[in-house]
């Protein structure tokens, strides 16, 4: 018998219970919660890897990150663009920083899936923009009507 409050240590050291981790596995599910470090990477796009192999079916990752090492969020990133299999992901929770681009990955080619509850909030950091332009209309010199280019 097993008892879902009793968690199996495995060598590797992960503390989900392995019933869990079939029902991710069978599912074809990944869950990406809290802080992005070398890692949550790894284990992320090893199961990328596993899954994307075991057929061709779409893998499902769910986010809820508040961000990380930039470098892991972009290997999680890149890992989503390689495998063969077409990967969705869902948002829920706070997606912010490299969990915003992990997030974004999903859309490509392969996978139109990308998904967000209505609770979650997304925060993705944008680059320094330069203000727009303002040109003044040629009817009336004082109205301005701004146009980014």
């Amino acid at each position: 018998m097993f008892r879902m409050d009793e968690e199996d240590e495995t060598k590797t050291g992960n503390p989900a219970p392995a019933i869990v981790e079939k029902a991710l596995f069978d599912t074809r599910t990944i869950l990406l919660t809290g802080g992005i470090d070398d890692k949550q990477a790894q284990r992320v796009c090893e199961r990328l890897l596993a899954y994307a192999g075991e057929s061709d079916k779409p893998i499902l990752l769910v986010v809820s990150s508040p961000g990380g090492h930039v470098e892991s969020g972009d290997m999680i990133h890149d890992m989503i663009k390689f495998v063969a299999a077409p990967v969705n992901v869902l948002g829920t929770g706070w997606v912010a920083s490299a969990g915003a681009l992990i997030y974004s990955a999903a859309w490509s080619a392969t996978s139109k899936f990308r998904r967000a509850k209505s609770s979650a909030c997304a925060n993705a950091s944008t680059p320094s923009l330069p203000p727009p332009r303002v040109k003044r209309s040629r009817r009336s010199k004082r109205t301005p009507t701004a146009t980014i280019g």
